[in-house]
C-alpha cells in the first residue's frame, strides 16, 4: 500500500496507475492493499488497475469474489493465462 500512495502522490496529472501481479494465485493481499488505498485516496477511483495473472482458474475466481466483497472489483482486471504466454 505504501508504494501505491507513493505513486499516487507522485504522478502526473491525468496518469493511470497499473499494477501487474504475476503468478498471483487469490491475491488476497493485494487486493487488501487496493480496498485501503482506494478508501484513503478515493479520487484514485477509476484511475488505478490491477492486473492478476495466473494460470489457476480456481485461484482467480477466488481474487475476483474478493475484490467484488472488497468493493474493488471494478478495478481488478483478471487474466487467466500461463505467465511466458501472457
Amino acid at each position: 500500500m505504501n508504494e501505491l500512495c507513493r505513486l499516487w502522490e507522485s504522478r502526473q496529472a491525468g496518469q493511470k496507475i497499473r499494477v501487474l501481479s504475476l503468478a498471483s494465485g487469490s491475491a488476497q493481499a493485494t487486493i487488501e492493499a487496493m480496498a485501503v488505498f482506494l478508501a484513503a485516496y478515493a479520487d484514485a477511483r477509476g484511475n488505478v488497475e490491477l492486473h492478476l495473472v495466473d494460470r489457476s482458474g480456481s485461484s482467480l475466481l477466488r481474487a475476483a469474489h474478493l475484490a467484488r466483497v472488497r468493493g474493488v472489483g471494478d478495478h481488478v482486471f483478471i487474466h487467466t493465462q500461463d505467465v511466458k504466454s501472457f
